[in-house]
């Protein structure tokens, strides 16, 4: 069996790396959109046990709520981002 060697630049690197994270941030999204709930029966996102780390995310994720509830005017909503998000990209406003 032989080997081939592949060179790519770390431009071309990053340009792959970002469109494949692109690809499946959509996909992701897509299928939560099917199943809003899929997310809580996936276990595949979770990591090692860490009580101290969970409790340190679950005071951010109490401090954030408490922040956007009594400022809901800052809370974006999903379609909008997309749209913002698709709008900078097409005018070339995201890094590469």
């Amino acid at each position: 069996m032989s080997s081939a060697t592949i060179a790519l630049s770390p431009t071309d690197l990053e340009a792959m790396l970002r469109k494949v994270i692109r690809e499946e941030v959509r996909r992701e999204l897509r299928r939560l959109r099917e199943d809003p709930l899929a997310i809580l029966y996936d276990w595949r996102q979770e990591g090692p046990d860490d009580p101290e780390g969970d409790e340190i995310l679950a005071r951010d994720a109490l401090e954030l709520s408490a922040r956007y509830r009594d400022s809901p005017g800052e809370l974006t909503s999903l379609e909008d981002f997309q749209q913002e998000l698709a709008q900078a990209e097409a005018a070339g406003e995201l890094p590469d």
